[in-house]
């Protein structure tokens, strides 16, 4: 499946932890703008669009915005895999 290289680090990083819900800010760094935040959730939508993510229906306030957690999905960590291989 063709995904960015933001996408594919937010896979990853959900893949490295399947049974968690979370929010990946830590993908940003220490410090970001709200352009990073928007970037990420650009990547949440694109892995959501692929059935790679799920929203586990956790929401968490982050900064006065809601945010939907999300669990990675059985395709996501297929996914995931096939790109170790590779």
């Amino acid at each position: 499946m063709e995904i960015s290289d933001f996408a594919r680090r937010l896979l990853q990083a959900h893949a490295t932890h399947p049974n968690q819900l979370f929010y990946a800010i830590d993908l940003l760094g220490s410090f970001y703008r709200d352009s990073d935040l928007r970037r990420l959730d650009a990547a949440y939508d694109e892995l959501h669009a692929g059935s790679l993510i799920a929203k586990s229906g956790a929401v968490v306030s982050f900064f006065g915005e809601p945010k939907a957690l999300y669990r990675i999905t059985q395709a996501g960590i297929e996914e995931a895999a096939r790109e170790k291989v590779a």
